[in-house]
């Protein structure tokens, strides 16, 4: 059987595989919902010269990739999120196998390590909406 690891430990593994849950998930969405400008009505107006896709999310268009362009990239994204979800479904999984044997009782710290790993998550999810889903307008 393998050596338990800390429930501190753990936790951090948690935040880990979430932050890397959220970000192959952006990426991936980023290569499937993603067209060709040259194929986009933008009705007359341009978006970036430098972009060589976007998918249109809520009215703006945010920056895409094509799968044909970047296929290692894409692969690579794949990997992230199937990957962050295994892990994350894994350490979950010993953290409730944990509590319900009742080895690690629930303490103080546990209970702020809790509450900054959703301070950080917060402050991340703000940064990543600010930075990722505003979006471009059509010039």
């Amino acid at each position: 059987m393998p050596r338990p690891i800390k429930l501190l430990w753990a936790n951090v593994l948690q935040f880990a595989f979430s932050v890397g849950l959220l970000a192959g998930l952006i990426l991936f969405v980023s290569f499937v919902a993603a067209t060709s400008v040259a194929e986009l009505d933008l009705g007359g107006k341009s978006l970036p010269a430098d972009w060589e896709a976007a998918y249109l999310n809520h009215g703006k268009f945010l920056r895409g990739y094509l799968i044909e362009n970047h296929p290692l990239a894409f692969a690579m994204t794949t990997l992230l999120l199937v990957g962050s979800f295994a892990g994350l479904w894994l350490v979950s999984r010993h953290i409730k196998a944990r509590a319900e044997t009742g080895t690690d009782p629930r303490t103080r710290m546990d209970k702020l390590v809790n509450a900054a790993q959703l301070a950080v998550a917060i402050a991340i999810g703000i940064v990543v909406y600010k930075l990722l889903f505003i979006g471009t307008l059509p010039a």
